[in-house]
C-alpha cells in the first residue's frame, strides 16, 4: 500500500517510490523541486520568503546544496527533475532554482500549477500536477514530516521550516453531518454553494485580477487557493461595512513589506483604507483554516447583514452582477 506524505514550506523530503508518494500544494509563489532516480523520489517546497527583494539566494541554495548531498541521489545520470511554480509574473525564484539543478546536470522540465505529487505506478513514473480533478488527494489521507517516521528522509531549507498542516478532517465530518439531517449547516465556505453569502463572494472572486492569484485564465480562480482566501476575507470586509454598493475594483497597495488588498465599492462604503486585507492572506500555508474561519464569520454577520438588505433594496449589491461601476 502507498504511503501518501505531504511536503510543508521550506521541507525537502526524500522516500523510495516503491511505497510511498509525495505531494505539496500551495505554491502561493513558492517552487516545487521533484527529483526521481530508480526507486528514490524526493520532493521540495522552497517558500517564497527567498526571494530577489531579501536577497537571500545565497542562504537557500546553501540548503539546497546540503539537502542534495544528504539525500543519496549522487549525479543526475539517468535521473529526471521537475520544477513547479505558482506565479507566472515573478519566475524570479523558478530561475534561480532552474540554474542551480541545470548546475546539477539535470535538464529540469518546467509546470505551472498550485501543487504536484511525485511517485510511481506499476513501477513507472508517475508524475502530476494539482487540479480540480485530483484536489481531494490533497485534503485527505495523506500523512506529513511530522508523522510518517521512518517513510521519509527530511531536511530544512531554512530555520521556518514546518511540516504541512494535518490532513483535512473536517469535510468528512460535514458530510456525515449533512447526511443524518441534524442541524443546520454552520461550518460552510463561501465558496461552497450552499453559503448564502457565495453569491456575493463569487462576485468577489470575480474582480479579483487574475495575476495577483496566480493564474493565467480567470476561469482558472475558483480552483486556486490564493483566489478563494482572498475573495472569503474580503467578503467578510464587505459585510462588516455594510453590503450594499456594487463591488468596483480591487488592488493592492501599501508598503513592501505589508501589502493590502482593497477592495473599492460604488457608492465608497468605506473610507480610507477600511475594506482591505493583507495579501499574505493568500497563502494557505500560512493561514490554513482561513476559508472556513471566514466562513463561520460570514454566517456570524449574515443576520444583520439580511435584515440591512431588507430594509436597503435599492442600493443592494446582490440583485445584481453587472451594476455600473466607475472604472
Amino acid at each position: 500500500m502507498t504511503t501518501h506524505v505531504k511536503v510543508g514550506a521550506d521541507e525537502w523530503l526524500v522516500a523510495d517510490a516503491g511505497n510511498t508518494r509525495l505531494m505539496t500544494d500551495g505554491l502561493s509563489g513558492c517552487v516545487a523541486i521533484g527529483l526521481v532516480k530508480g526507486d528514490k523520489i524526493a520532493l521540495a517546497h522552497v517558500y517564497s520568503d527567498c526571494s530577489e527583494k531579501n536577497g537571500n539566494w545565497g542562504v537557500y541554495e546553501e540548503a539546497l546544496n546540503k539537502a542534495w548531498e544528504t539525500s543519496g541521489f549522487g549525479g543526475a545520470d539517468k535521473a529526471n527533475a521537475f520544477l513547479v511554480y505558482s506565479d507566472p509574473s515573478d519566475r524570479w525564484l523558478a530561475g534561480k532554482i532552474e540554474g542551480w539543478l541545470e548546475h546539477k546536470g539535470f535538464e529540469p522540465e518546467s509546470a505551472m500549477a498550485p501543487g504536484c505529487s511525485i511517485g510511481r505506478s506499476d513501477g513507472v513514473l508517475d508524475f502530476s500536477l494539482k487540479s480540480e480533478r485530483n484536489k481531494l488527494e490533497y485534503l485527505h489521507g495523506y500523512r506529513t514530516s511530522a508523522d510518517a517516521g521512518d517513510t521519509v528522509q527530511r531536511a530544512t531549507l531554512s530555520k521556518s521550516a514546518a511540516p504541512a498542516q494535518a490532513a483535512t478532517v473536517l469535510a468528512d465530518r460535514d458530510e456525515r453531518k449533512q447526511a443524518s439531517g441534524s442541524g443546520p449547516e454552520t461550518d460552510l465556505r463561501l465558496s461552497e454553494a450552499k453559503h448564502p453569502m457565495h453569491e456575493v463572494y463569487n462576485q468577489i472572486l470575480a474582480k479579483i485580477p487574475k495575476e495577483l492569484v496566480n493564474c493565467e485564465e480567470d476561469d482558472d480562480k475558483p480552483f486556486a487557493s490564493e483566489a478563494r482566501q482572498l475573495a472569503s476575507a474580503l467578503t467578510v470586509e464587505y459585510m462588516k461595512h455594510g453590503g450594499h454598493a456594487a463591488i468596483g475594483k480591487i488592488g493592492v497597495g501599501g508598503s513592501e513589506t505589508n501589502q493590502m488588498v482593497f477592495l473599492a465599492t460604488d457608492p465608497p462604503e468605506a473610507s480610507g483604507h477600511g475594506m482591505s486585507v493583507e495579501l499574505a492572506k493568500a497563502d494557505s500555508e500560512r493561514y490554513p483554516q482561513l476559508e472556513r474561519q471566514m466562513g463561520r464569520e460570514a454566517m456570524a454577520l449574515y443576520p444583520d447583514y439580511s435584515a440591512q438588505t431588507v430594509s436597503s433594496r435599492g442600493q443592494n449589491l446582490a440583485q445584481s452582477s453587472t451594476a455600473p461601476v466607475h472604472q
